[in-house]
C-alpha cells in the first residue's frame, strides 16, 4: 500500500538579525517561534541559518532579497516587510512511500508563489490589529506576536492553500440598482445619524455589498472578518440548530433579528462592557490609525463600523441606539436582497460533478469568484475538482511556465492571453484588462470545437462584455 502525506507546517519564526549581536545572545534576535516547544537551540540555529542565507544572497543582487529555499524536504519561504523584520516559513515537502519502502519527496506540490502570498497575508493581518512592528518597543512586539499567531496559526489551513491564497481576492453580492441605493441610502442615514462612525462595511451572506475604506484595507478586513468571525458563527449555529439547541437572535431593544458580534454581545447585561477588538488601517492616509471594529449582524447581513478610538467613548447607550437603528433597518433589507437572489435571473453553471468549472479574478477591483470551491473555507473538501488540476491553474498563472506545459495564443493589437492544456481535463486560461479567467472542461474526449463552444458558454453567462478581443 502507497502511503502519502500532505504539506504541513514545519515551523514558522519572526526575528531581527541586529538584535544579540555579542556571541552567547543570539536568542535575543527571536521574536516569535512557532512551535513554542522547540528547544532555544534548534530556534538559534534555525534563524542563524535563515540570516546567513540572507546575507549570502544579498551579495548577488543587493536590491532583491532571498524569497526562497529549497532542500529535500523543507521549503523555508522568507518576507522582508520592515527594516531588520524577517519572516521566514518552513513547510514540509510532501512524500510519497511505496510498499518496496522508497520515498519519493513531490516538490512540485509546493508552488512557492502561492504560499509567499500566504506568508505576507500572515503580516498583513497581524498589523492590523498590532500597528507596524517598527511602532512598537521590543517587549511590546514580542507579547503581541505571541498573542496574535497562538490564535492564528492554528486556522492556518498549509495543506488547502491553492491559487486563491495568491489572489486573495473580495467576493462581492451582485444586486439590482434598487436594492443598493436602499444599501447605500441606510449607510448614508447611519453615518449622519452617528457622526462618530469613520467608516462602514456592508456584507451581504458573507459577501461584500460596499464598503467606505480604501480597496486594501478592505481586502484585509473582509478576508479576516469572514474567516475568522462570520465562518465559525455559521458553523456554530448549523451545530446548535442540528442539536435543537438554537436560540431565536431577536433584539431586546426592538423586535427584530440582530446583535452585536463585538463590544456589547449582551445589550440586557449589567456586568462590564467588552472593549471591541481595535485596528490599525494605513492606507487612507498613510498613518497608523486605530479604530473600534464593531460587528453587527441581522439575519444574512453583517455590518461593519470602524470608530476612532481617540475621539470616541462607547457606552451603553451608544450601543443601545445603534441597535435600535440598524436592527429593522437591516432586518427590511435583508428580506428585501433574499427577494431579488431568489427571483433574479443570473445565470448559474452546471454544479454537477463533471461540469465545467471557473476561476475568476479582476486584479482592479480585486472581485473574485469560484464555482471549483464549494465555499470559500480551507477544508479537505473545498474543491470539485482534482488537486492536480488545481496546481495546473497555477502554473497558467505563472508566466515562466507557458512555453514549457502550454500552447499560447498572443492575440494581435490586444491584450489577450489564451493557454489551453492538454491533460484529462481540459483548462484554458484567459487574461484581459487585467482580468483573469480560468475554465476548467471535464469532458474528457472532447474535441477544440466542443470545447470552444463550453468556454463562449461560460464567458457569455459569467463575464458578459469583459473579453473584448475576438
Amino acid at each position: 500500500m502507497t502511503v502519502k502525506t500532505e504539506i504541513s507546517l514545519d515551523s514558522f519564526f519572526i526575528f531581527n538579525p541586529n538584535l544579540g549581536l555579542k556571541e552567547g545572545e543570539e536568542e535575543k534576535k527571536i521574536l516569535y517561534y512557532y512551535p513554542k516547544s522547540t528547544d532555544l537551540k534548534t530556534k538559534v540555529r534555525n534563524i542563524g541559518l535563515s540570516e546567513a542565507i540572507f546575507n549570502f544572497t544579498r551579495t548577488f543582487n543587493p536590491d532583491q532579497p532571498c524569497e526562497v529555499l529549497n532542500t529535500l524536504k523543507i521549503r523555508q519561504i522568507y518576507y522582508n516587510p520592515e527594516p531588520n523584520i524577517y519572516l521566514v516559513l518552513v513547510l514540509k515537502v510532501p512524500f510519497c512511500r511505496t510498499v518496496d519502502g522508497d520515498v519519493e519527496y513531490q516538490s512540485d506540490h509546493i508552488q512557492t508563489e502561492i504560499y509567499l502570498s500566504v506568508l505576507k497575508q500572515m503580516y498583513r493581518e497581524c498589523i492590523l490589529f498590532t500597528s507596524p512592528f517598527s511602532c512598537l518597543s521590543h517587549n511590546q512586539l514580542v507579547m503581541q506576536l505571541d498573542t496574535f499567531y497562538e490564535k492564528y496559526l492554528p486556522t492556518l489551513r498549509i495543506q488547502n492553500c491553492d491559487i486563491m491564497d495568491l489572489f486573495q481576492g473580495i467576493h462581492f453580492l451582485p444586486l439590482d440598482k434598487s436594492t443598493f441605493l436602499h444599501i447605500h441610502s441606510c449607510i448614508n442615514l447611519m453615518q449622519a445619524v452617528f457622526p462618530f462612525i469613520k467608516y462602514s462595511m456592508f456584507l451581504c451572506h458573507e459577501q461584500l455589498v460596499w464598503s467606505g475604506l480604501d480597496m486594501e484595507d478592505t481586502q484585509l478586513v473582509f478576508r479576516y472578518l469572514v474567516a475568522n468571525i462570520l465562518y465559525p458563527l455559521l458553523d456554530s449555529e448549523t451545530i446548535q440548530s442540528k442539536e435543537g439547541s438554537a436560540l431565536p437572535r431577536i433584539s431586546s431593544s426592538t423586535n427584530n433579528y440582530g446583535r452585536f458580534l463585538t463590544g456589547a454581545t449582551n445589550l440586557d447585561s449589567n456586568l462590564e462592557l467588552e472593549t471591541p477588538p481595535i485596528v490599525h488601517l494605513h492606507h487612507h492616509t498613510g498613518l497608523d490609525e486605530k479604530y473600534y471594529f464593531v460587528i453587527y449582524n441581522a439575519l444574512s447581513i453583517t455590518v461593519c463600523l470602524f470608530i476612532p478610538v481617540e475621539t470616541t467613548i462607547l457606552s451603553l447607550d451608544t450601543y443601545k441606539r445603534l441597535d435600535v437603528f440598524l436592527s429593522p433597518k437591516l432586518t427590511s433589507l435583508a428580506s428585501e436582497v433574499s427577494s431579488y437572489t431568489s427571483n433574479s435571473n443570473i445565470s448559474s453553471l452546471d454544479n454537477s460533478s463533471n461540469g465545467p468549472k471557473f476561476i475568476y479574478f479582476n486584479q482592479l477591483n480585486l472581485a473574485m469568484k469560484s464555482s471549483i470551491h464549494n465555499n470559500y473555507r480551507k477544508s479537505n473538501n473545498n474543491i470539485s475538482i482534482d488537486p492536480n488540476v488545481m496546481r495546473i491553474l497555477m502554473d497558467i498563472k505563472s508566466a515562466n511556465k507557458y512555453e514549457e506545459f502550454y500552447i499560447v495564443i498572443q492575440h494581435k493589437n490586444a491584450n489577450l492571453i489564451e493557454i489551453n492544456g492538454k491533460s484529462i481535463t481540459e483548462v484554458i486560461g484567459k487574461y484581459s484588462n487585467s482580468r483573469e479567467f480560468y475554465i476548467v472542461i471535464q469532458h474528457k474526449n472532447a474535441n477544440l470545437i466542443e470545447i470552444n463552444d463550453e468556454v463562449k458558454k461560460i464567458c457569455d453567462s459569467q463575464l458578459e462584455n469583459i473579453f473584448f478581443c475576438q
